[in-house]
């Protein structure tokens, strides 16, 4: 390896050795059944953070600590869910409350009062629970349907309408990117505002 590869990981290590003590914190504020998973996803979107901003700068790190592989990265996007987790006051565990984390599968039943309100809750813990673990927001049009499907909400004639229709401050929350859906920047607001509502629904727990 390089002397300059190797400077550009001790830099990205040293970084990431900064973090710990924050992301330990934010951790302790999970239940203690999720507060392991909580600080690894932290810890890996502060990686990826770093990563990106050192690339940007053209001082990235070639692998990932001890691994041998590239480190980790969120489709080469730049991680979104430390930044949505700390504006927003939301955890981890906020988001198992409402969707199961491993699996996908949306376990609250607080999904509104209409076909598409159920349809635009159900995108939304979606989004969550794909946040977590690439710390990108996405939807999976197929596993969406799917669900809808199962909650007794979709509406095919109606499926994409409602969901581009979906605005938050006058901005689209979700617009379609390949086959599947993605979460705008000005959308993250109203990804937060229904899984507080979710969370009241719920009087938290999953209803």
């Amino acid at each position: 390896m390089s002397e300059h590869n190797l400077r550009g990981e001790d830099d990205w290590l040293s970084h990431i050795a900064e973090r710990i003590s924050d992301i330990e914190k934010t951790s302790e504020r999970a239940k203690p059944e999720n507060r392991e998973a909580t600080y690894h996803v932290l810890l890996r979107v502060e990686a990826e953070r770093i990563i990106g901003a050192a690339r940007g700068g053209g001082a990235a790190p070639a692998t990932a600590a001890g691994s041998g592989a590239p480190p980790p990265t969120a489709s080469g996007a730049k991680p979104r869910l430390a930044d949505f987790m700390k504006t927003y006051q939301l955890t981890l565990d906020d988001f198992a409350r409402v969707v199961d984390l491993e699996t996908g599968h949306v376990v609250t039943r607080n999904l509104g009062g209409s076909k598409s309100e159920g349809t635009r809750r159900l995108a939304v813990f979606l989004a969550v629970a794909q946040a977590a673990k690439t710390g990108e927001f996405r939807v999976s049009r197929s596993e969406h349907v799917k669900q809808c499907e199962e909650n007794a909400v979709y509406d095919s004639a109606n499926y994409s309408a409602t969901m581009k229709e979906t605005v938050h401050n006058g901005v689209s929350v979700f617009v379609l990117d390949g086959k599947d859906w993605k979460v705008t920047r000005p959308g993250e607001g109203y990804i937060a505002a229904i899984v507080k509502a979710a969370l009241q629904g719920n009087g938290g727990g999953a209803a």
